[in-house]
């Protein structure tokens, strides 16, 4: 099957062999270490003006002990990049003897909704000298009477198109696929550097290691420089949080542990600020234990919900799999709001279509996207509004995700618009080869000294084709630990029987799988298989199809 390019679903996906069916180790490494050196540096610099103006006016607030509000965003991205600044605030301080009030405000989609809240904006400036502004984006149009007051500074990193003095957001100059919390901890070093204050910039790297994971930051050489530093940083377990955590704590950990937490809490809690007291602390308080408790409760409801109205758009998708549309629209009166982006991002793994899922909220249907490059795909639909509807339709974010929101009048037009929307560019997805279990542990293996649990940029995928089914275990959530065997050697797969049902695998029925998933070296691959491959093909019965059966269909 060598050389062979396969395109399917009408476009939709394509699987490129374009290496051998097997691959050895040498040449695997060989692969790795030239995906490596093209990485692209990444680093990036922080406009210097702005850089200057908001070093001054922070250590102004710092020096005459003013009160200061963070006022961050609901995301995880937000949550532990005002926590970040929190305490290198309180760092400062410390060191020159000043007593400013900190005080830490978290938006919720309930009550704010997507973006700055000039409402609670306005209540902030009220009681306090200074607000510090994170990743809310920084395209509120209130920001220009904030212009010549003195009374703001903003740290983001979204698209926008305000560009002041008081705003520090790399994304103006062009910088894309970095986070919040990035953006912050280059502020940090330079402030330090500044002001030669005795402060270890790199103890704050554990919380910016927490914004890069969870907004999915490009890992190219320098976010892996980053994660490197900070995981180091998050496995002296200073932190409570780290603390509940068995073992050496690697990228993938903290996926599944304490960002799902934090993520939770803000997207299901209406008051939601203890989450970054529960991310400061230090010691092992048994009140503390009892909040832990509390955040683990409100993660099993999130994913309960998640699965919920995940197989309930499921059926919907089944029955709409035919029609050709690269949108998808699920609405659901009642979905928790914050809720809407992780069902969007399940669904839009499971169907490989761009997806949009909304909810009622507050006289508004809310909602997010997920996709390849879902923000054109949706200004693509706003422009084919007529003209009295197009102030009916708000939205903001990048290319895989977005906020949405319709007023409701606008609703059928705008599921007819998605229902003839084309998505603005597809996945291409590289098979380097077919595999069998003992040959999937091997490469895995290698990926994971070679990267020392910091994957790259790039996925490796291979069609597991060569395997036996054993055992079964299920989990809460629908999910379970599978033992698959080629006869020489046994691996373990936690999935979510979601995406690929028992009888998919008592079958052998071929699976898509990254080898960078190797979650431990008991060979076990958590959340590791993506999709079944075969459901990509039109004949479920055969593995995958031979060079000259691809050939009938190869320009569908």
């Amino acid at each position: 099957m060598a050389g062979l390019n396969l395109s399917l679903n009408g476009g939709q996906t394509h699987f490129l062999y374009s290496r051998a069916t097997t691959m050895d180790g040498l040449a695997f490494e060989s692969l790795l270490i030239e995906s490596k050196k093209n990485l692209p540096t990444g680093e990036f610099d922080l406009s210097r003006k702005p850089l200057s103006e908001v070093s001054k006016r922070i250590a102004q607030a710092i020096n005459q002990s003013q009160n200061i509000a963070i006022y961050c965003d609901y995301d995880v991205d937000g949550i532990a990049t005002g926590t970040m600044m929190k305490e290198f605030i309180d760092d400062v301080a410390k060191k020159i003897k000043k007593r400013p009030q900190v005080d830490i405000n978290i938006s919720t989609r309930y009550s704010s909704g997507y973006g700055m809240s000039a409402d609670k904006v306005e209540e902030l400036d009220k009681s306090h000298d200074l607000i510090i502004g994170i990743d809310h984006g920084a395209n509120a149009e209130f920001l220009e009477s904030y212009t010549n007051n003195n009374k703001m500074v903003i740290f983001d990193h979204h698209p926008s198109r305000n560009v002041y003095d008081f705003i520090i957001n790399p994304a103006t100059d062009g910088i894309t696929g970095i986070s919040s919390g990035m953006v912050v901890k280059k502020f940090i070093d330079y402030f330090i550097d500044r002001t030669k204050l005795e402060i270890n910039p790199e103890k704050y790297s554990d919380l910016e290691t927490l914004t890069i994971i969870s907004d999915m930051a490009k890992l190219n050489d320098y976010s892996r420089r980053r994660l490197e530093v900070g995981l180091r940083e998050i496995n002296k377990k200073d932190r409570f949080a780290f603390q509940t955590m068995k073992g050496k704590i690697q990228h993938k950990d903290l996926s599944f542990d304490v960002i799902s937490k934090v993520n939770a809490v803000g997207r299901m809690e209406d008051k939601i600020d203890f989450v970054s007291k529960w991310l400061q602390q230090k010691v092992d308080y048994p009140s503390w234990k009892k909040t832990t408790d509390r955040i683990n409760n409100i993660n099993t409801e999130k994913k309960r919900l998640i699965n919920k109205y995940f197989n309930i758009f499921v059926e919907q998708s089944e029955a709409e799999k035919d029609s050709g549309n690269n949108l998808r629209l699920y609405v659901a009166d009642d979905i928790p709001i914050g809720l809407n982006g992780l069902i969007a991002q399940k669904l839009f793994q499971y169907t490989n279509k761009e997806t949009v899922v909304m909810s009622l909220h507050q006289g508004l249907y809310r909602g997010s996207g997920r996709g390849y490059n879902i923000d054109a795909t949706l200004s693509n639909i706003k422009d084919a509004l007529k003209r009295r509807d197009k102030d009916k339709m708000f939205f903001g974010g990048h290319s895989a995700a977005v906020g949405v929101k319709i007023k409701p009048e606008l609703l059928d037009a705008f599921s007819f618009h998605c229902k003839n929307a084309v998505s603005q560019e597809h996945e291409e997805i590289e098979m380097i080869c077919s595999a069998s279990v003992t040959e999937l542990i091997k490469l895995s293996k290698i990926y994971k000294d070679f990267t020392d649990g910091i994957p790259l940029d790039k996925k490796f995928w291979l069609s597991l084709e060569d395997y036996s089914f054993v055992d079964i275990k299920r989990h809460k959530s629908n999910y379970a630990s599978v033992q698959l065997t080629d006869g020489e050697s046994d691996s373990f797969f936690f999935l979510s029987l979601d995406m690929i049902k028992e009888e998919h695998l008592r079958n052998g029925l071929p699976l898509r799988i990254a080898v960078d998933e190797l979650y431990k070296d008991d060979y076990t691959f958590k959340f590791s298989v993506e999709a079944p491959l075969v459901s990509k093909f039109e004949d479920k019965n055969k593995s995958i199809m031979h060079e000259e059966e691809v050939s009938l269909i190869r320009n569908v």
